[in-house]
């Protein structure tokens, strides 16, 4: 399952990057506010919640992906100011899901390929082709998503000041 790890070092003290970070999460959309004709654009690129030093934060997105990371932090403080350690993760029920469908794909392969007296080792590609869609899928639907959600942290971040 995809994970991604990493940490940003901001020259602000620690309740100054928790006070930046809160400029950047809302709350979660209501029925009418996710609708397509509802809402304003101006709204925080996060939704979610921030617990002391700990943050549970995901994207705000006006689409549906269910690879898209849940963003979990903790905010320190470091000798030269504050060190945000975030980790990047599938929800829960996606991953188990993930799980299951790699792991009947498996065996369709591995039974395809070990099966005694085959001689249609052409229909073996449909599950090697399920596992390769399978993976492309979840990549392609997390780590750019991970990405973006990392460069709006280095932004926020980065910024001069208090």
């Amino acid at each position: 399952m995809p994970i991604y790890r990493f940490e940003l070092e901001a020259r602000l003290g620690t309740q100054a990057a928790i006070a930046r970070l809160k400029e950047l999460v809302g709350p979660p959309r209501s029925f009418w506010r996710g609708l397509w004709f509802g809402g304003d654009d101006v709204t925080p690129p996060f939704i979610g919640k921030i617990e002391g030093d700990f943050f549970r934060i995901r994207r705000d997105i006006r689409y549906r992906n269910s690879f898209q990371p849940l963003v979990w932090g903790r905010i320190s403080s470091a000798p030269m100011g504050t060190r945000i350690s975030v980790t990047m993760f599938l929800h829960p029920i996606v991953a188990l899901f993930v799980a299951v469908w790699f792991c009947g794909v498996g065996v369709g392969v591995w039974s395809f390929f070990h099966a005694p007296g085959s001689t249609n080792h052409w229909v073996s590609i449909v599950p090697v082709c399920l596992l390769v869609f399978g993976i492309a899928l979840v990549c392609g639907g997390f780590f750019p998503e991970a990405i973006k959600a990392r460069r709006l942290l280095e932004q926020a971040f980065a910024k001069t000041g208090a």
